[in-house]
């Protein structure tokens, strides 16, 4: 099965529609773009000395690893302080009220 390739044209500022262009009976254009992607580097294509185009790699999301901050004492004393403060709550009555509370109808209907 051949695998179908797209070239995303440049980012439309004003959110216009994009037009794509099919490549699976483009080799060139084709080996280009895997190149491109494989690689992580953008290519600059020239017809005669002349910039026509550039294929750029799409960004993975998200686009960098988030690195976890430690946290401060401060924070893990409010996180240790919160333990066992459900400890006099009872659940079954919790959930009773909360579904009981969605029946209740809390605006006037409004017609339109």
């Amino acid at each position: 099965m051949p695998l179908k390739y797209t070239v995303p044209m440049a980012q439309p500022r004003d959110r216009e529609q994009r037009d794509e262009l099919d490549i699976s009976a483009m080799p060139e254009l084709r080996r280009v773009a895997e190149e491109v992607a494989r690689t992580g580097r953008a290519r600059v294509l020239t017809e005669g000395g002349r910039v026509v185009a550039k294929v750029v790699p799409l960004r993975k999301s998200p686009s960098r690893k988030l690195k976890p901050r430690p946290a401060t004492p401060e924070q893990l004393a409010a996180f240790r302080s919160a333990a066992g403060g459900w400890k006099d709550v009872d659940t079954d009555r919790l959930v009773a009220d909360i579904y009981s509370s969605r029946d209740q109808v809390g605006r006037p209907h409004i017609e339109l």
